[in-house]
C-alpha cells in the first residue's frame, strides 16, 4: 500500500476547476448577449471541455498513458477495418435512436430538448467520427476492438471475439439512458438561470435558497452531460469496464427518472419541497442555518461530480480519482447528497399533515440511506477490478476522514473482493 501522501489520480482538479471557471464566464455571456438557449447551452459545454482537454493533454499527456491501449508505433491503415469499425459505430447510434422511439418515455416533452440537441450535433458526430476512429485505430495495441467485432458481424463476416460485445452494450446503454437525463435537466436549469434576476438573489432568503440550489444543480448536471458525451479512449476518458450486475444497476437507476420520481411520489406528498422546509422554521437564524447546511452538502456533492472532470459516469470505470474531496473520503457524494435529504426534510417533521406522511417520509429517508450504501458497495466491488482503486481504497482506511469510525463500525471500511 501507498504511505506516501499523494495518491495517482487518473485527473487534476486545478484543471477541472479551471474548466469550470471557462464555463461560468461563457454562460454569463451568453445571457448578456441574449444567445439563443440551445447555442449557450451547447457554448458551455464547449467551454467547459475545451481547456480540461487541452490542458490534459499538454500537462497529463492523456494520450501517452499506457492505460489508452495505444502503441509507440503507427499501424498501416487498413480500410477495411476501419469501415468495419465505422459500421459498428453507426449501427450503435442507430440502436440507441430506435430504442428512444420505442419506450414512451423519450416521448415526453421533457426530452424535447433533446432531440434538438442530437440534430444539432449529428452532422458533426458523423464527420468527425471518420478520422478520430482511423486515428485511434493507427495507434491501439489491438485494433481488433468491439466495434470492429460488431460491424463483421453486421455485415455478415466471422467475428473474432464475441466477449467484448456484452461490455460494449452495457457501456452504450449507459451512456444513452444517461444523457438525455442529464441534459434535459442541464437545458431546462439553464432556462431557469436565463430568467433570474441576480442583482435580486441576496433580497431574501427565499430567493437566496431557491437559486443557490439551482446553480449547483446546474453545475452537477453540466459536469455529467460533458462526461457521458466525451468518452474518448484518444484522450484516456474512455470507459474501461462498465458494472454487468443486475443489482449495481438497479439501486443506480433507481436514483433517477422514471423509477426515482415514481418512488418518490408515493411518500412523499407533491405539494412539499425544499421551499416548504424552509418556510416552515418560525425563527430567521434558524433558516439561515438550515439553509447554509443544505446548501454546503448540496455544494460538497457538487464537489464531487467537480473531481470528475470529463470523466463523470455512474456504472462505469474510467480512471481512478483519488484527489479533491475524494482525498476526504470514499464516495463523497453519496455522504454529501445521502446527509443533504436528512436535513432537507427535517423541518417537514413539524408540518407532516398526518402521522403517516411523516412516517412515510421517515421511510423514505432511510430507504434512500440504504441505497446509497449499496451503490457505494457495488460500486467497490466493480471498481476493484483495478488495482489502483484497491490501492486507494485501503489507503482510505487509515487516511479518511471516517477512518476513526471504521476502526469500530467495520462495514464502513475497505475490504478488497476476492476473485
Amino acid at each position: 500500500m501507498n504511505n506516501n501522501k499523494s495518491l495517482p489520480s487518473v485527473n487534476n482538479q486545478w484543471i477541472n476547476l479551471l474548466g469550470l471557471c471557462s464555463a461560468t464566464i461563457t454562460f454569463y455571456c451568453c445571457l448578456k448577449w441574449y444567445i439563443t438557449p440551445l447555442v449557450a447551452v451547447l457554448s458551455t459545454l464547449t467551454a467547459y471541455t475545451l481547456p480540461i482537454l487541452l490542458l490534459e493533454v499538454l500537462l497529463l499527456k492523456t494520450p501517452y498513458r499506457e492505460s489508452t491501449g495505444f502503441s509507440a508505433t503507427w499501424h498501416n491503415l487498413s480500410f477495411e477495418r476501419i469501415f468495419f469499425k465505422l459500421v459498428g459505430l453507426y449501427a450503435t447510434f442507430a440502436m440507441l435512436i430506435f430504442l428512444y422511439w420505442l419506450f414512451p418515455e423519450y416521448h415526453k416533452p421533457f426530452y424535447k430538448d433533446y432531440w434538438s440537441f442530437l440534430i444539432k450535433i449529428a452532422p458533426w458526430a458523423f464527420l468527425i467520427s471518420i478520422p478520430y476512429v482511423a486515428l485511434v485505430d493507427a495507434k491501439m495495441d489491438d485494433p481488433f476492438d468491439s466495434y470492429w467485432n460488431l460491424g463483421r458481424i453486421l455485415c455478415f463476416n466471422r467475428p473474432q471475439s464475441y466477449q467484448g460485445l456484452a461490455q460494449h452494450s452495457l457501456g452504450w446503454i449507459v451512456k444513452g439512458y444517461f444523457l438525455p437525463l442529464m441534459y434535459a435537466e442541464l437545458y431546462s436549469k439553464s432556462q431557469t438561470l436565463s430568467i433570474t434576476s441576480f442583482s435580486h438573489i441576496f433580497s431574501n432568503i427565499n430567493t437566496f435558497f431557491m437559486t443557490g440550489i439551482v446553480i449547483l444543480f446546474t453545475i452537477d448536471v453540466l459536469i455529467a452531460t460533458v462526461g457521458y458525451l466525451f468518452t474518448l479512449r484518444l484522450f484516456d476518458s474512455h470507459i474501461r469496464s462498465t458494472d454487468s450486475t443486475f443489482f449495481g444497476w438497479f439501486v443506480c437507476l433507481i436514483c433517477y427518472e422514471p423509477f426515482y420520481n415514481a418512488i418518490l411520489m408515493l411518500y412523499i406528498p407533491k405539494k412539499i419541497n425544499f421551499l416548504t422546509g424552509l418556510n416552515s422554521i418560525d425563527h430567521p437564524l434558524l433558516q439561515s442555518i438550515w439553509c447554509g447546511c443544505v446548501l454546503f452538502m448540496l455544494f460538497c456533492y457538487v464537489l464531487a461530480t467537480l473531481a470528475f472532470g470529463l470523466r463523470f459516469s455512474n456504472l462505469t470505470n474510467r480512471g481512478i480519482i483519488t484527489q479533491g474531496v475524494y482525498r476526504l473520503t470514499k464516495h463523497p457524494a453519496y455522504v454529501a447528497k445521502t446527509i443533504f435529504w436528512w436535513i432537507a426534510f427535517i423541518p417537514l417533521a413539524s408540518i407532516a399533515p398526518n402521522p403517516i406522511i411523516l412516517f412515510t417520509s421517515i421511510l423514505f429517508l432511510i430507504g434512500t440511506t440504504i441505497i446509497y450504501y449499496f451503490r457505494a458497495k457495488t460500486e467497490e466491488k466493480h471498481l476493484s477490478k483495478d488495482p489502483a482503486y484497491v490501492e486507494y481504497g485501503l489507503w482510505m482506511n487509515e487516511h479518511s476522514i471516517f477512518a476513526p469510525l471504521a476502526k469500530h463500525w467495520h462495514f464502513l471500511r475497505y475490504q478488497p473482493p476476492i476473485y
